[in-house]
Order: structure tokens, then C-alpha cells, then sequence
């Protein structure tokens, strides 16, 4: 689930655009994936850039949480 994120848009995007993912933290990745096995919840930052024609049209950075299926069943539903 989303547990938050941030949207900056740096100009207009008129055409075809790629949006590129990374780890916010490059330890992220690994940490996330061997807290989850462990806890079966963790929690990481995702940011991206938005390219157009190779330059840089907006950026996102969101936080997400990952809950096993047992976990996700305990929640209260909105």
C-alpha cells in the first residue's frame, strides 16, 4: 500500500516518456526483501524520474508498505 508519496513536475509532457525506478536508499532493496521474509511487513522509498526525449520532465519519491497476505487480513478495512 502507498503510504505516501511526492510528485514534482519540472515542465509539460506533450509526447512518449519513460519513467525510470530506483531504490531511494541503495541498501533499500536487499533490506526491504530480508524484512519482509523475516516480518512478513516492511516498508521502502521508490524514486523516479520522467524523462522526454532524454530530459527530465518530473521526479516521484513514495513510500510503500508491503504486508504478507496474513498481515493484510488482520487490517481494518476503510
Amino acid at each position: 500500500m502507498i503510504q505516501s508519496n511526492t510528485v514534482h513536475y519540472d515542465r509539460a509532457i506533450a509526447g512518449t516518456f519513460q519513467s525510470t525506478a530506483t531504490w531511494a536508499d541503495p541498501a533499500g532493496g536487499p533490506r526491504f526483501i530480508a524484512l519482509f521474509s523475516w516480518r512478513g511487513r516492511a516498508r521502502v522509498t521508490v524514486a523516479a524520474i520522467l524523462t522526454e526525449d532524454g530530459k527530465a520532465a518530473g521526479r516521484f519519491e513514495g513510500s510503500f508498505v508491503a504486508l504478507s497476505m496474513s498481515d493484510a487480513q488482520d487490517q481494518p478495512r476503510a
